[in-house]
């Protein structure tokens, strides 16, 4: 298409300024944007990605799992991805093939929880061995959920963000285990009514 195409027949006035002139409004409205101070936390929230679009860094545990351990995924798309392994003597028969820190838990063939063993941190820097009052400081909305009547069991706090959880169970007040993923199976497992393989 040549310069002379793309004119307006009723003045011969190119459109090519006008859509240069929306171009720069839109450039220079964005970048106002992007000077306002962000009082809703909304524009944080819009840069964090939606539950279930994927981890985040690599060697960080976040809500969505780790690395390419997917919450939601199925077993086969992480065999296909070469992010677990099929091992029989393991507990749930698969072991995460991304890191030996980390454990995946299966329900109804989907990866529902991520285990995750020290090195491995949250965004926020916790993990094992963290104290309570660490978790407290990272995640405001953290509840502490009620003992668990089993013998053995860790008490434990529940950090969700919409259907997506971190899962801190302790001893007194240090983080002892560290799982993250779906809120519902997290309850599920911290009640007993889900299996930790």
């Amino acid at each position: 298409m040549s310069w002379h195409s793309v004119r307006r027949a009723d003045t011969g006035t190119p459109i090519i300024v006008a859509a240069c002139t929306v171009l720069l409004l839109m450039v220079l409205g964005g970048a106002g944007y992007l000077l306002r101070p962000d009082t809703t936390g909304a524009r944080r929230a819009a840069a964090s990605p939606a539950a279930g679009t994927g981890p985040g860094p690599p060697g960080v545990l976040t809500r969505d799992g780790y690395e390419q351990l997917t919450v939601g995924a199925t077993v086969a798309e992480l065999l296909a991805r070469g992010a677990v392994r099929a091992e029989p003597s393991a507990c749930g028969g698969y072991v995460a093939t991304v890191s030996p820190s980390v454990r995946p838990v299966f329900a109804n063939g989907r990866l529902v929880l991520v285990w995750a063993d020290p090195p491995v941190r949250t965004a926020e820097g916790i993990g094992v061995a963290s104290t309570t009052d660490q978790v407290r400081q990272a995640y405001r909305d953290v509840r502490t959920l009620p003992s668990p009547d089993r013998p053995g069991a860790f008490p434990g706090m529940l950090a969700p963000e919409n259907d997506r959880t971190y899962l801190f169970l302790y001893d007194g007040s240090q983080v002892q285990k560290v799982l993250a993923g779906y809120t519902a199976d997290a309850q599920r497992l911290y009640s007993g009514a889900l299996s930790p393989c």
